[in-house]
């Protein structure tokens, strides 16, 4: 009898703590600023509603980068030797990087930002276009919404969005959220 009281308490807590511990990646991802994909990227209605996926009809998931910076300082670098399940979705090779990320996501010194605009990176905008492209681990990548690295889930499924919300929530499927 005693154990039950003190369960329930513990038990209320803990329920009670998930909606005051949300992150900004607990927030939904804002609606789409154009309806121009990048080659061969669309929309699909699948049961997690409208997602976009790549030519095969595979779900694209982002990597949320404000996830992983928890625990890894350059959270670009985070799957050059991890992730071994996940395929990054390249943009083409005559692309050129748009959005710089520093190690960290840290405040750029002064010169760190003369050599990157000299390179014609820009800075993280706060409001990022829907798509982008950075120097990835693995090439030139797609980036959505300027915090999710695009990648799909090696061997999936037409429509599949079963790995949404993986790891602690570092994957996420790209829904589309009209206008």
């Amino acid at each position: 009898m005693k154990w039950r009281l003190v369960f329930l308490p513990v038990l209320t807590m803990s329920a009670m703590a998930g909606p005051a511990l949300a992150q900004p990646v607990d927030l939904p991802i804002p609606p789409a600023k154009t309806s121009e994909y990048p080659t061969g990227i669309s929309v699909a209605e699948n049961d997690a509603g409208p997602v976009y996926v790549n030519q095969q009809g595979q779900t694209l998931y982002g990597m949320d980068l404000r996830t992983v910076q928890r625990w890894a300082p350059d959270g670009v670098s985070y799957c050059s030797t991890r992730c071994s399940e996940w395929e990054p979705v390249l943009a083409p090779a005559d692309s050129k990087p748009n959005i710089a990320y520093p190690r960290g996501f840290g405040p750029r010194r002064r010169a760190e930002q003369a050599k990157l605009a000299a390179k014609g990176y820009h800075a993280q905008p706060q409001k990022a276009p829907d798509w982008t492209v950075i120097e990835g681990p693995h090439g030139l990548q797609w980036v959505y919404k300027g915090w999710h690295m695009v990648y799909t889930r090696k061997g999936d499924q037409q429509g599949s969005t079963q790995h949404d919300g993986a790891s602690n929530f570092i994957w996420n499927t790209l829904k589309f959220v009209p206008q």
